[in-house]
C-alpha cells in the first residue's frame, strides 16, 4: 500500500514509512531522527493530513498503519541504526552507544567503535575497561612498567548511570574487561609483544624484565604466559641498541649458563645472541625468568616448516643439498627438476657451526644431545609438487657426520670416519684418534649406540694394531687387548693399499716373539711350513700361537726342504742287516708256508742295499743361522738306502725301524708278529710255528740257539770275577766292602736301569769301581747322568771342567774298544777310564786316543774287523793307513787260524776294534 508522506506530498509503501508523534503520541523517534542527522534521510514519516479528515480517529489511523507493518518503536530504529553506524560521525557514535546502553537488549549484533582516552575510536575486542568503571587498580599495579593506552573514554558515564552497568554493557559489546591477574598480565604481554618496537628502550626493558622476573618468583605467570613472552626482544651484549627475541638469544658468561658460548667463541667470530648482563641486579636474579622464556643456556633448535630448495638454500645448505642429490636418495628422473623440490620439515640446531670447538662439541653431545635426538629423525623430501616423497637425512646428521663435530681425547674435533671408539683410549696412544668416553655413553632411542651411529670406527685398523705390538712387545697383553685376533683377521683381507702399505713396513721395522718369549726383529726370525720342531723353543722361531698370522708379517717360512739331518754318534750297525738276514727265512715262512724261498729271495733283495746306522740323536737342521735351529725329536729316518735310527734296533726307541721295515718289505703278517720274528732267538721261532701247527723244515730245528745280546765283553766278565775274587779273598778289596756313597748309588742304579743292549758295552763291576776311584781322586758327581751308552755325563774333573767318561775293564789284560768308542776318544769332552786290576786304586785314565796308544803297556794293537764280502770297505781302510804303520791284513786258512777269529768274533759285534799288550794274539 502506498501512502502520503511529510515530504511535500510524495508516496511510499506503507511498510517503508514510519509513524510520527501526531500518530503515537511519544515523540521518542522523531527525536532521535533530530538527533543522528546521518540517520534521518532513512526515516519517512506519513504525512499527517490523514488525520484532518475526520474519517477514521487518531487510534484507528495508528491501528491501521501498524497493522499494514509501518514502522513506530525504538526496536525498529534500533535495526536500522546497526546498517548505518558506519556513516555515523564519531560524536554521534557516543551518542549512539549510549542509545544502546539505554537498549541492551537490541545490542545483539551490533559492531560499533568505542572512544579511548586518547580520543580515538577502535573495535570494542581493543578496547580496555579502566579503572574509571570497575575502581579497580589492578591494571596500574600489575606490570606497572607497561602502559594501557587503549582504555575506554570516561565520556561514556555521562548521565547515564553507575559504572557497574556500563562494565556489562561494554563486555556486551566486546571490550576487554580484565578483573584477574592472569587477565591482566596477559594482556600487558600481549600489548608489549605487539609495540615493544615502539616502547622498548635500554631504560624500559630492564623495567619489564625485573617486573617480569617478579612475577615470575611469585608463581604469577602461566605457561601460556612465558609461551608469549618467548618473543620478547630483550637488550643484547656489547651493545645499546641492538635487541632480539629471548628465544633465539643465549645467556652470557655473567649468567653462568651450561654451555658458556659466550667464553669459548672468539670475539671476531661471536654472534649477536647474548642477553645483556645489566638485565642481573644484586638484589635481583633474572636468570630463572630468562631460561623459561627461551633464553638458552646450551644450544637451541628450531623447527622448520616446508621448505623449498630456495629457502633451504638461503639457509646455508648448499652441501646438504649436493649431497643428497649425489648420493641418490631420490631417482634421477626427478633431477632435471630439482629447483622445484623440498623438504616438508626438519629440525635446525642454531650456531651448529660453533660444534667444531672443542668444550663446545663436547657439552653438546654430552647434555643437550641425549634429550634432543629428534635432530636426527629423517625427514620428507619431496618432488613433483609434493605428490612425491622420499626419507633423506637430515640437514642436522648430515653436518656432524660430515664436519669435525666429535671431540677426541686430544682436545681437538675430528670427523667421526676418522675416530675410533674410546674403549681403545687405553691402546691407541695417539689421542687425536679416539673419541671422548662420554660419547660411548650415549644410546639412541633405538637402542644402538650414537658411536655406530655416527660412523665412529668400532674396530681398530691394521696401522695401529701393528703400531700396538709394537709398542707394547707383550704378547700376553696384546692377546688379552685381542690385538692378534685383529692383525690376524685384518692381514687375510690386507686388500686396500693402505693395509698393504702397513704390512710392508711393519715387515722392515717390526718385531715378534719367539718360542722364548723375547721380542728380535721380523728379518731375524722364522716360520714354520709344513715342519714341526717338536718340544722345545727356538731363538729363531716365531711363537707358534701367531704361527698363522707369520706370513702377512713379513716373516720369513722354513719348510722340510730347509732342514737338513744331522747324525750324533753315528756308526753302523751291520748286527741288524745280519739279524734280518737270519730271519728271513722265518718271516718268508710266515708269510707263505708253500712259498717261503721265493719270498725269502724277494725280500733279502729288497733289504739287502739297506745300511743301518745307530745314532745317539738325530737332528733335522737349519744351518744358516746361529743357534742352529734343530729338531731332534725323530727317532728314525731314512735317506734313501741308509737307514738311521735313535739307540739299538732292538731299544724301546725302535718302533719305527720296525714299521720301516714291515712296509717296505709289504708284508702281509702282523707288525706284531714281525716284531717277534726279529727278537725271538731261532729256537723260539720254531718253537712258536710248533705250537700253531705249521711243520717248518727239518734242517731248521739243528740250529743251536744263539744270544744275539751277548758281547766280547761278556766273555771277558768271567775271567774279571775270577781275578776279582781271588784278590777279595787274600786283601779284602775295599771297592766291595765299603758301601758306596748315595750319589754313586743312585748313578749305579741308572746304569742298572739301561737295557741288555746299552749295558753288553761296559763292564758293571768296572763301572761301580771307576766311580768310587772318581770321587776318591777329586771328581764331582753331583750332576751326573748315565746315557743309554753307558757313558757318564756331565763329570766334573778337579779343575772344574765337564767330561764325559767311558769306563772300560781290561782286569785281564786286554782292552777291547768298538768303532764308537775309539772315535769319541777322539773328541776333547770324552775321557776313557780303564781298570786294570782288582785293587780299588788300579785305574788309568786316557785324555785321548793318542795318550792311550803312547801307554807303555801297549806295545802292539790290532784292529779286528768283522767278516766282509765287500772289497771296497777293504780298500777304503787301507787307503786311510800311513806306510810307516806296516798295516797288514790277516785271512783264515786253516782250522787253527779260524779258532783264532772265532775267540774274536763270536758273536758277532759291529765295529769292534781290539788294543792289546803284547800278550795278545796274533
Amino acid at each position: 500500500m502506498v501512502v502520503f508522506t511529510s515530504e511535500h506530498c510524495t508516496t511510499k509503501a506503507l511498510s517503508q514509512c514510519w509513524l510520527s508523534v501526531q500518530y503515537t503520541g511519544n515523540d521518542t523517534i522523531d527525536r532521535l531522527v533530530e538527533d543522528f542527522s546521518e540517520i534521518a534521510n532513512q526515516v519517512t514519516f506519513i504525512s499527517s493530513d490523514y488525520l484532518d479528515g475526520r474519517l477514521l480517529s487518531q487510534e484507528e489511523w495508528r491501528k491501521l498503519f501498524k497493522d499494514c507493518h509501518c514502522k513506530t518503536n525504538e526496536n525498529e530504529f534500533a535495526d536500522l541504526m546497526k546498517s548505518q553506524i558506519p556513516s555515523l560521525s564519531e560524536n554521534n557514535l557516543i551518542a549512539a552507544t549510549k542509545f544502546f546502553f539505554k537498549h541492551q537488549d537490541l545490542i545483539e549484533n551490533v559492531s560499533i567503535n568505542v572512544k579511548l582516552t586518547d580520543g580515538a575510536f577502535v573495535n570494542p575486542s581493543r578496547a580496555v575497561v579502566g579503572k574509571f568503571y570497575t575502581e579497580n587498580d589492578l591494571l596500574e599495579t600489575i606490570l606497572p612498567s607497561i602502559p594501557v593506552k587503549n582504555l575506554i573514554s570516561e565520556e561514556y558515564l555521562t548521565g547515564t548511570g553507575k559504572n557497574d552497568k556500563w562494565v556489562d554493557f561494554f563486555k556486551k559489546l566486546g571490550v576487554k574487561v580484565l578483573d584477574s591477574d592472569a587477565q591482566i598480565i596477559s594482556y600487558k604481554i600481549d600489548y608489549l609483544i605487539d609495540n615493544q618496537k615502539e616502547i622498548n628502550t635500554p631504560t624500559t626493558t630492564f623495567s619489564h624484565v625485573h617486573a617480569f622476573t617478579e612475577l615470575h618468583s611469585g608463581k604469577k605467570l602461566s605457561d601460556n604466559h612465558y609461551k608469549k613472552l618467548r618473543g620478547l626482544e630483550l637488550l643484547l651484549k656489547y651493545s645499546e641498541t641492538n635487541f632480539k627475541a629471548a628465544a633465539e638469544c643465549h645467556l652470557s658468561s655473567e649468567y653462568n649458563p651450561k654451555l658458556d658460548l659466550d667464553k669459548f667463541i672468539s670475539d671476531d667470530n661471536k654472534p649477536a645472541i647474548f642477553v645483556n648482563e645489566k638485565y642481573d641486579k644484586k638484589e635481583i636474579s633474572v636468570r630463572s625468568f630468562f631460561r623459561k622464556i627461551g633464553v638458552e643456556s646450551s644450544f637451541q633448535v628450531i623447527k622448520r616448516q616446508d621448505q623449498t630448495r630456495l629457502m633451504l638454500l638461503s639457509n646455508n645448505l648448499q652441501d646438504y643439498l649436493q649431497y643428497i642429490d649425489n648420493t641418490n636418495f631420490y631417482s634421477n628422473i626427478y633431477k632435471p627438476c630439482s629447483s622445484q623440490h623440498g623438504i616438508y620439515e626438519y629440525q635446525e640446531l642454531l650456531y651448529n657451526h660453533f660444534l667444531t670447538q672443542f668444550d663446545i662439541a663436547r657439552h653438546f653431545w654430552k647434555d643437550f644431545f641425549p634429550v634432543h635426538q629428534t635432530l636426527i629423525s629423517q625427514v620428507k623430501y619431496w618432488v613433483q609438487n609434493k605428490k612425491t616423497h622420499f626419507n633423506v637425512p637430515s640437514p642436522f646428521e648430515y653436518f656432524v657426520k660430515h664436519k669435525a663435530t666429535i671431540p677426541a681425547l686430544s682436545g681437538e674435533c675430528k670427523t667421526p670416519d676418522k675416530l675410533f671408539s674410546s674403549r681403545f683410549q687405553d691402546i691407541i696412544e695417539d689421542k687425536n684418534l679416539v673419541c671422548i668416553s662420554e660419547l660411548s655413553e650415549i644410546t639412541l632411542n633405538n637402542g644402538l649406540s650414537i658411536e655406530k651411529w655416527l660412523g665412529v670406527q668400532q674396530e681398530l685398523s691394521l696401522e695401529l694394531c701393528l703400531q700396538r705390538v709394537q709398542k707394547v712387545l707383550n704378547y700376553r697383553q696384546l692377546e688379552q687387548e685381542d690385538i692378534w685376533n685383529r692383525v690376524r683377521q685384518l692381514s687375510e683381507q690386507a686388500t686396500s693399499q693402505a693395509n698393504k702399505i702397513s704390512l710392508e713396513d711393519f715387515s722392515l721395522k717390526g718385531m715378534l716373539p719367539n718360542q722364548l718369549d723375547s721380542w728380535r726383529p721380523i728379518s731375524e726370525l722364522f716360520y714354520l711350513k709344513d715342519f714341526d720342531l717338536g718340544i722345545g723353543n727356538s731363538p729363531q722361531i716365531i711363537k707358534q700361537e701367531i704361527a698363522d698370522i707369520a706370513s702377512y708379517l713379513g716373516v720369513a717360512s722354513l719348510n722340510s726342504n730347509d732342514f737338513k739331518p744331522e747324525y750324533k754318534n753315528s756308526r753302523q750297525d751291520d748286527l741288524l742287516h745280519d739279524v734280518l738276514k737270519s730271519r728271513l727265512k722265518f718271516i718268508a715262512f710266515a708269510e707263505s708256508q708253500n712259498d717261503w724261498e721265493n719270498v725269502c729271495e724277494r725280500l733279502w733283495e729288497i733289504v739287502e742295499p739297506f745300511n743301518f746306522f745307530s745314532v745317539s740323536k738325530i737332528a733335522f737342521c737349519y744351518n744358516k743361522v746361529e743357534p742352529v735351529i734343530e729338531n731332534s725329536e725323530k727317532n728314525f729316518h731314512q735317506e734313501e738306502q741308509k737307514i738311521y735310527y735313535v739307540g739299538k734296533w732292538d731299544g724301546p726307541r725302535a718302533v719305527e725301524v720296525f714299521e720301516f721295515l714291515h712296509s717296505v718289505m709289504k708284508l702281509q703278517i702282523s707288525l706284531s708278529l714281525f716284531k717277534n720274528l726279529l727278537l725271538n732267538d731261532e729256537k723260539e721261532i720254531i718253537e712258536y710255528f710248533e705250537e700253531k701247527n705249521l711243520t717248518v723244515p727239518d734242517e731248521w730245528k739243528t740250529i743251536a740257539r744263539i744270544n744275539i745280546e751277548e758281547s766280547i765283553e761278556d766273555k771277558v766278565k768271567i775271567q774279571e770275577k775270577k781275578i776279582t775274587t781271588t784278590h777279595n779273598t787274600t786283601t779284602h778289596n775295599e771297592t766291595i766292602d765299603k758301601p758306596y756313597s748315595p750319589i754313586i748309588d743312585k748313578i749305579i742304579k741308572d746304569l742298572d736301569g739301561l737295557n741288555k743292549t746299552s749295558q753288553q758295552y761296559i763292564n758293571k763291576e768296572a763301572a761301580q769301581a771307576g766311580l768310587q776311584w772318581l770321587e776318591n781322586n777329586g771328581w764331582n758327581l753331583n750332576n751326573v747322568v748315565a746315557n743309554e751308552w753307558g757313558e757318564l755325563e756331565n763329570v766334573i774333573d778337579p779343575d772344574s771342567q765337564p767330561y764325559i767318561i767311558i769306563i772300560r775293564s781290561a782286569v785281564a789284560g786286554l782292552l777291547r774298544l768298538n768303532q764308537y768308542s775309539w772315535l769319541h776318544l777322539g773328541k776333547s769332552e770324552y775321557k776313557l777310564l780303564v781298570k786294570t786290576g782288582g785293587r780299588s786304586n788300579d785305574f788309568r785314565i786316557y785324555r785321548s786316543q793318542q795318550d792311550l796308544l803312547d801307554d807303555p803297556k801297549n806295545e802292539k794293537n790290532v784292529i779286528v774287523k768283522q767278516n766282509t764280502k765287500n772289497p771296497e770297505v777293504l780298500t777304503e781302510m787301507v787307503k786311510n793307513l800311513k806306510d810307516e804303520d806296516k798295516a797288514h791284513l790277516y785271512f783264515v786258512s786253516n782250522q787253527e787260524g779260524a779258532s783264532i777269529f772265532e775267540s774274536l768274533m763270536k758273536p758277532k759285534s759291529s765295529g769292534e776294534a781290539g788294543i792289546s799288550d803284547e800278550t795278545d794274539l796274533y
